[in-house]
């Protein structure tokens, strides 16, 4: 569901008692990026991620220190059969849907050795220009460009490619429509978010206008608005039939 936060299928397989929800995009997302770094780094502890370590469900921070594929997967081929089981499409998949989006804009393509750690290439604007283009349905309460900045902003944190975690969600979530879930909401979020400062951790909701919200966390701030002309999710059409036919097979996987 769009309301959980969890954009990677964290917890996601059946029976499991360890399924993640976050009150806020950015924990969500901070806690994916953590995640793949665990899985990238032989070196990460829940102390040095750059940003306070977000818990989940039976793992706190000594299930983090002590996480069975630490540094196990430093490339994101790495990920079949541990993030996803079996999971023998997982890379290449995400790999099509990230070429595609930086074909776009005259980037050249990851391999198989393309590294989870490491600089972003793609810039929000572009994700957020390349979603809309492809024009899915958006059932976050954010745009797809404030979105992208958060993904952006949390894995130069950590040092982890934010763009490719972004095109990872997109294959777990199918392109953040969850077609098995109903709307979040009909409209699409502002498209910009606010530069990062240092606060407590609060969540507020502008009185009267439950279209504003302002999350802020240690080293961040997100602002966004949703616009009232804002097209409904349901203008847009269906998923392409592979993608949802992968997206379809992998519900039922052992995962991460």
């Amino acid at each position: 569901m769009p309301s959980d936060h969890n954009y990677a299928g964290i917890g996601a397989y059946n029976g499991s008692d360890r399924y993640m929800c976050k009150p806020t995009p950015r924990q969500g997302i901070r806690a994916q990026i953590q995640h793949l770094r665990n899985y990238a780094d032989l070196g990460s502890r829940s102390t040095n991620l750059g940003a306070p370590f977000e818990s989940r469900p039976k793992y706190d921070a000594y299930a983090f220190d002590h996480f069975v594929y630490k540094g196990a997967a430093p490339t994101w081929a790495g990920l079949e059969g541990r993030w996803a089981v079996p999971g023998t499409t997982y890379w290449d998949t995400i790999k099509s849907i990230c070429d595609s989006m930086r074909g776009r804009f005259g980037i050249g393509a990851l391999s198989v050795n393309t590294t989870i750690m490491g600089a972003s290439r793609l810039t929000a604007a572009q994700i957020g220009a390349h979603v809309r283009a492809i024009g899915n349905p958006w059932k976050p309460e954010i745009s797809p460009e404030t979105m992208a900045t958060i993904y952006l902003q949390e894995g130069a944190k950590a040092g982890v490619r934010g763009d490719v975690a972004f095109c990872q969600s997109i294959l777990e979530t199918g392109w953040f429509s969850w077609p098995s879930s109903p709307a979040a909401a009909s409209t699409q979020a502002g498209a910009s978010a606010v530069p990062e400062t240092t606060t407590s951790t609060t969540t507020t909701t502008t009185p009267g206008d439950p279209n504003t919200t302002t999350t802020t966390g240690p080293g961040d701030s997100t602002t966004t608005t949703v616009p009232p002309t804002a097209p409904p999710a349901t203008s847009a059409p269906a998923l392409d039939p592979v993608f949802a036919e992968y997206f379809r097979l992998q519900k039922v996987t052992t995962r991460n």
